[in-house]
């Protein structure tokens, strides 16, 4: 299942599964009962708790203004300007 939201995640899958070549099970009982396709990926398994900022909805930004991820934090960073947060600048060599 892929992350969609903040919360716990078990790791990272190391390939793609498109759901074909898999076999299908039954979950649920009663009228609540859910066909689904089970196979198997190569994960790295790492139990963490990822951080997903709330402007990407489905892997998709959900704003129309121009914005970069940041590839460490995975946070939606506004392209034109600074902004902080409120925060403070740590170890800054030099702005130029």
């Amino acid at each position: 299942m892929r992350a969609i939201s903040s919360g716990s995640t078990l790791g990272i899958a190391l390939e793609d599964w498109s759901g074909d070549g898999g076999t299908t099970a039954s979950i649920g009982q009663g009228r609540s009962t859910q066909s689904v396709n089970v196979g198997e990926v190569t994960v790295f398994v790492n139990l963490s708790w990822s951080r997903i900022d709330p402007m990407l909805k489905n892997g998709r930004i959900v704003s129309d203004e121009p914005w970069e991820i940041d590839s460490d934090t995975g946070a939606l960073k506004p392209i034109s300007m600074l902004d902080l947060n409120g925060h403070d600048m740590v170890n800054v060599r030099a702005i130029s």
